[in-house]
């Protein structure tokens, strides 16, 4: 594999711990039939197709930034069951465009049992904490939560922050990851088109 495949597959990954965190720390109501209801499918359901966020990743070595990745999220459909998402990712590593890919997300709207597992293991080995906060974005004052987790493995430790706002689409506005060895990743939110 050469080294624009790992990068692609570390953000990836790093992707896929952002929105695991939210769903696994997100207010999560339950229906009557005792399902959890996705939150992430609540979120993208108040929005209309063609409704689209635009997320960059960087990633950096003590510093020193190694790469970034760029991701846009467009709402495809909205129905009873689930939203459908695109997902189109590029990337720069170490100054140069590297192909992009573009995948399609499904949210169903409860969570199956195994989803529901991971988020709650996804907790075991770590300490949670929560706030609130205020954040200024697109000149718009954004009433967010806020959840810190700090996981230590093998005496290694990870910190995970995840800001996330009801009012806008994939619930993430911002993100950051502290990881051994001085790499960090620092995710923003660049764009919204919320379709009217």
């Amino acid at each position: 594999m050469n080294q624009a495949h790992k990068l692609l597959t570390t953000l990836l990954i790093l992707f896929v711990i952002v929105i695991g965190s939210t769903i696994s720390h997100a207010q999560v109501p339950i229906s009557q039939n005792l399902k959890k209801s996705n939150p992430l499918y609540t979120n993208w359901a108040k929005f209309k197709p063609g409704t689209s966020v635009t997320l960059l990743t960087k990633v950096s070595n003590q510093g020193r930034e190694l790469s970034s990745n760029q991701q846009r999220m467009t709402l495809q459909s909205v129905s009873e069951s689930e939203v459908e998402i695109d997902v189109v990712t590029s990337a720069v590593l170490a100054g140069k465009p590297m192909t992009g890919s573009t995948m399609k997300i499904r949210y169903s709207k409860f969570l199956t049992d195994q989803e529901s597992a991971v988020g709650e293991e996804s907790t075991i080995n770590s300490k949670v904490s929560t706030g609130k906060d205020k954040l200024n974005l697109f000149n718009m004052d954004l009433a967010c939560q806020w959840t810190k987790t700090v996981t230590e493995v093998s005496g290694t430790s990870t910190t995970i922050k995840n800001w996330t706002c009801d009012n806008i689409p994939g619930l993430t506005v911002k993100s950051s990851a502290e990881m051994a060895g001085g790499i960090s990743t620092e995710t923003t939110l660049v764009e919204v088109d919320i379709q009217k």
